[in-house]
């Protein structure tokens, strides 16, 4: 998800489209954001607003920082436990919200309410309620500023992550 947009040529406009506001950092960290500012290359976002981005990125940056105990000498495994124990210590699973979706039960004002907030609130409240969707952006924005080699993958109703390690798939 790292891209260098310094290599591509040309670039004037570049579109995200999303599941979530918690998908952005997965795939556009702050770096990237300045980068193609400072190349004049128009950012378009569906339906958030790119400050959002920039503070939920600010709030993954900052977990990094302050929470993981990782280092240059961490190992993967290391930096893997680092995310899981930060994750499973500091939120808590919806269950309305998964029972709902998994049901197809239509509570339009609670599912527009969760995503609307979704991991940000979840990041600036501590104990946030979320959701397989969000526990596993979260770990992927993590994995991918701590250097793990990991993938955020997803279906029509689930979503989690494969991290490679020691020549294996997990």
């Amino acid at each position: 998800a790292n891209i260098d947009y310094s290599k591509i040529d040309n670039l004037k406009r570049i579109e995200f489209y999303y599941m979530g506001v918690y998908d952005y950092p997965v795939f556009l960290t702050n770096q990237m954001i300045n980068d193609l500012r400072m190349r004049n290359v128009d950012i378009y976002l569906d339906k958030v607003d790119i400050d959002d981005v920039i503070s939920l990125n600010n709030g993954i940056d900052d977990i990094v920082k302050n929470d993981l105990n990782i280092n240059e000498n961490s190992s993967d495994i290391d930096k893997l436990n680092e995310i899981l124990l930060y994750i499973l210590e500091n939120f808590e699973y919806d269950e309305v919200v998964a029972n709902n979706n998994a049901n197809n039960i239509d509570d339009t004002k609670l599912v527009s309410s969760f995503y609307a907030k979704g991991i940000m609130d979840a990041l600036y409240n501590k104990k946030g309620n979320i959701i397989c969707g969000n526990y596993s952006a979260l770990f992927q924005a993590l994995a991918n500023r701590v250097g793990l080699t990991s993938y955020y993958v997803t279906s029509s109703t689930h979503a989690w992550n494969l991290v490679c390690f020691n020549g294996e798939r997990y």
